[in-house]
């Protein structure tokens, strides 16, 4: 069993001098099949680091040794624990490209993740899990079908708007409004949008950005565990 599975925990942790290469030697050496550390290096981009001591890594370059390792020996199965928190963006970006990849290559990769966007993004089957507890599962598509959040609408214009006007529209609630921006929900988003352009038409306002968001896999964390992903 232990051959077929790999694993990346949250933060990567080795000896302050080792390198790359070294790690990955070591690690290799602890499986009957593996593979070479020159491969690992070229695919997960640390050709050019592959004799630079791992204090001296970036958090990226450390997290993309992380996964070059979990797959030394060429596993079936990859957990990945929140592998890209504290990550910068471009970072972030260079993980999912990596994860995707791997699902791709024919691995099953069991993902934990704070990242909403990214299980979104990254999973066909999303878990949601409350005080250690799973209380739903299904792909991204399932579970938003199952939200009665009703879609969202922000708006920007040119000229300043009204709150009192959005409020009083059919099927609008949830109102939060700014001179020149407002975004709010709508229970009838057709017949909104519809009274919303003779209004905007009637006052003379210009609109500089509409756009209409339907449920999203956060409304539905919201709706199931009455926390937002920051609390």
């Amino acid at each position: 069993m232990k051959q077929k599975i790999g694993a990346v925990l949250q933060t990567t942790a080795l000896q302050d001098k080792i390198t790359p290469r070294e790690a990955l030697r070591l690690f290799g050496s602890l499986y009957r099949d593996s593979v070479t550390p020159g491969a690992l290096l070229e695919q997960f981009g640390l050709t050019g680091k592959a004799d630079a001591a791992f204090d001296t890594l970036s958090r990226g370059q450390q997290q993309r040794l992380g996964l070059a390792l979990a797959f030394v020996n060429k596993p079936e199965l990859v957990f990945l624990d929140e592998p890209t928190t504290g990550l910068d963006p471009q970072s972030r970006r260079e993980l999912h490209g990596m994860i995707a990849r791997m699902k791709r290559d024919g691995h099953t990769v069991l993902l934990t993740t704070h990242y909403i966007d990214e299980a979104a993004h990254l999973c066909d089957r999303i878990a949601i899990i409350d005080q250690g507890r799973i209380i739903v599962e299904g792909t991204p598509r399932e579970l938003i079908a199952r939200s009665m959040a009703s879609p969202s609408i922000s708006l920007e214009t040119v000229q300043p708007i009204d709150g009192g006007w959005l409020t009083a529209l059919p099927g609008v609630h949830d109102v939060t409004c700014e001179p020149t921006s407002a975004h709010f929900r709508s229970a009838d988003v057709g017949r909104t949008l519809a009274e919303l352009m003779h209004l905007l038409e009637a006052q003379q306002i210009e609109i500089a950005e509409l756009h209409v968001q339907k449920a999203t896999l956060e409304d539905v964390f919201l709706e199931l565990t009455g926390t937002r992903l920051s609390d």
